[in-house]
């Protein structure tokens, strides 16, 4: 099978605008500052083309995709009225004017294969590569910053999986992947910098699944290996436990009950890993971090499904616990607030809720 897709589309949209008050701690006294931004139109273009094919005989299946997006925002200016309250009130009137451009094209490859009938394998590989332009352009009491990114970002995936069923009631699965990521960006304007970032990671774990009678229980053994390295530098790296235990048990036909724990880890986005600075208006700087370390998560969850006709219902109570926390900082240098992130305590998170769904009969007949 061969299927030609391409579409374009536009989207225009009003932003109302936005209030805020920032409070900045000098070493002369207490700064205030309200922003009250002036509602603006955003447009957005894009374009998508892509080529789909497929092959299947027998037990092996073959999916191949590749395609090309295109999206533009043109410049659009956002106008605040800014008031400054230390000794008195001052106000400034300050204009904002971006612009961004992106090209994305791809490739994706899988393959599925039946080995007999207990035994099964998946492969996949995925690439992408974006290029993207942005402006701004930041003006206030007749001083201006402006900065332009040029960035180019390459990121490549595989991996796959195999199922072994050893019978009806016990199976083993293997699974491997593994991704990198290579961009280059360049700064030009009030602050000029070029950088380089790669980073990586591989994954591997095994599972096995057992059921008897109405309940089952799945445990699986892993481990993820993560590096990071910045303008090619030091490689910053690290190794991660990963196991997982899922118990479920099914009271009848309409209950079943499901116990899950596992412990993960959640590496920094690139951005706040990166030296750069880059100046967003005359108070503030926007720095990242490269010495944030990864978070530690472990999961306990709790679920419960109930199906009353014509309703499904579900309950669920999910903890997390992230150690280091990742969190938001800012503070005082050279005449300037900078933002960046920083790793902080441990951080707790309870979730609770349900949800109704509504069944509909299937066999109903409109004419």
């Amino acid at each position: 099978d061969i299927c030609l897709l391409t579409t374009t589309n536009s989207l225009s949209s009003v932003d109302d605008g936005q209030k805020f008050t920032e409070t900045f701690i000098l070493p002369s006294g207490e700064l205030n500052r309200e922003v009250y931004s002036l509602p603006y139109q955003m447009k957005d273009s894009g374009h998508l083309l892509f080529l789909d094919y497929n092959l299947r005989k027998d037990s092996v299946a073959l999916n191949l995709r590749a395609g090309y997006s295109e999206r533009k925002t043109p410049q659009y200016e956002i106008i605040s009225r800014q008031l400054y309250s230390d000794m008195g009130t001052h106000e400034y009137k300050s204009t904002e004017t971006s612009s961004n451009k992106t090209i994305h094209p791809y490739l994706n490859i899988s393959f599925n294969k039946s080995l007999n009938s207990r035994r099964y394998l998946y492969l996949y590989m995925n690439s992408a590569y974006s290029q993207n332009n942005y402006e701004r352009k930041f003006e206030q009491d007749k001083n201006t910053i402006y900065s332009q990114v040029f960035e180019k970002y390459l990121r490549i995936n595989g991996g796959g999986d195999y199922t072994h069923w050893l019978d009806d009631n016990r199976r083993l699965t293997l699974q491997v992947y593994h991704f990198q990521d290579i961009s280059k960006s360049q700064y030009q304007g009030t602050f000029e910098s070029e950088e380089e970032l790669c980073s990586g990671q591989s994954m591997g774990w095994i599972e096995y699944f057992k059921k008897w009678g109405q309940t089952s229980l799945a445990t699986r053994v892993g481990g993820t290996y993560s590096f990071y390295v910045q303008n090619k530098g030091k490689v910053k790296d690290f190794f991660s436990f990963r196991p997982q235990i899922i118990f479920q048990h099914s009271i009848n036909d309409n209950n079943t009950l499901q116990l899950r724990s596992f412990l993960g880890n959640s590496s920094p986005w690139l951005a706040f890993l990166s030296d750069v600075e880059q100046q967003i208006d005359f108070l503030t700087i926007r720095r990242g971090n490269p010495n944030l370390q990864r978070m530690i998560m472990w999961n306990n969850s709790l679920n419960y499904w109930l199906s009353v006709r014509p309703f499904n219902i579900s309950f669920f109570m999910n903890h997390e616990l992230f150690t280091p926390n990742q969190r938001a900082e800012v503070y005082y240098d050279s005449g300037y607030f900078i933002k960046t992130y920083i790793n902080d305590g441990q951080r707790n998170r309870l979730g609770i809720g349900t949800s109704i769904l509504r069944a509909f009969a299937s066999d109903s007949l409109i004419t």
